[in-house]
């Protein structure tokens, strides 16, 4: 599974149409220009950038370029921004509603503690090619060298505490 920005078709696809143009009409936009962002796709956008928080804090998954998740947070992600649309329409919002947005904020947080760790990105390369951040590993300890990954250390070295 990739990484892939959220738009607001996945918004679309977790409320409706009607509610997502009635939340773009609610909200007023500064500087109604050619280039100003919808509210919907603003709040996707933040709600990206939120989500991105939790999965930041967890230092086993590579992030992917700015604005994107993975394709498993996308849903839960939208789940969590519906809640905020349907808050701001004159509508009662439900307790399923309610539910997945406290569903999503328990996953973000599992992710956040290494609970649950989605795909890193770039992992899914069949290509083989490397990694677009390079890896870094520590040198060996002094006097001593990496051979098939494992630590040798000159004959008669004792190995320094904790290696």
């Amino acid at each position: 599974m990739a990484w892939r920005a959220p738009t607001t078709a996945d918004l679309i696809a977790t409320l409706s149409k009607a509610e997502v143009d009635a939340f773009d009409q609610s909200v007023p936009t500064p500087g109604q220009g050619e280039s100003a962002m919808s509210p919907s796709a603003d709040l996707v956008a933040r709600t990206a950038s939120f989500v991105r928080g939790f999965i930041r804090r967890n230092h086993h998954v590579r992030l992917g370029p700015a604005g994107t998740l993975p394709e498993g947070l996308i849903s839960p992600a939208m789940d969590y921004a519906a809640f905020d649309v349907l808050k701001r329409l004159p509508v009662e919002v439900g307790a399923a509603r309610v539910k997945a947005r406290e569903e999503a904020l328990l996953l973000f947080e599992d992710v956040a503690q290494d609970k649950v760790t989605p795909e890193s990105f770039g992992e899914d390369e069949a290509d083989g090619s490397e990694a677009p951040f390079p890896a870094w590993t520590p040198p060996p300890p002094y006097g001593a060298r990496i051979v098939n990954g494992s630590v040798l250390f000159p004959a008669g070295a004792r190995p320094p505490v904790g290696v």
